[in-house]
């Protein structure tokens, strides 16, 4: 039997009861003690948090490496445009011309919000 996993968005404490009845209930015969169950539970969740952490630094990386790219190809297209466009409209035709995902984009646009970059020139 395949060990419970925890659920996008399940709490840790939720998931270790749950994992416990689960794994009382299908191997019952197997880990007799709530301790065993507790411990291969409270694993399964270390282990989820020890993907995500690779995730994390994936992620990161991808991003300091498009940075600053990314912001050339958007201050690049604005500045050759009058019209108002959206977030997404913007996001749709660059990633046409760069390899990014969603999440590194939404990045990068709110660091060049952060800076200025979409405030008008006031006269």
């Amino acid at each position: 039997m395949p060990l419970p996993e925890p659920k996008p968005g399940e709490e840790k404490n939720k998931f270790i009861w749950r994992c416990n009845k689960e794994i009382e209930e299908m191997e019952g015969d197997k880990f007799k003690t709530k301790e065993q169950r507790f411990a291969i539970c409270y694993k399964q969740w270390k282990k989820k948090n020890e993907n995500l952490n690779v995730y994390k630094v994936i992620e990161k990386y991808l991003f300091e490496d498009k940075k600053e790219d990314l912001k050339k190809v958007i201050k690049d297209y604005l500045s050759g445009t009058k019209r108002i466009i959206t977030k997404d409209y913007l996001y749709n035709k660059i990633k046409i011309r760069m390899d990014i995902n969603k999440r590194i984009f939404n990045k990068v646009f709110k660091e060049l919000k952060e800076e200025g970059f979409f405030k008008k020139n006031k006269k």
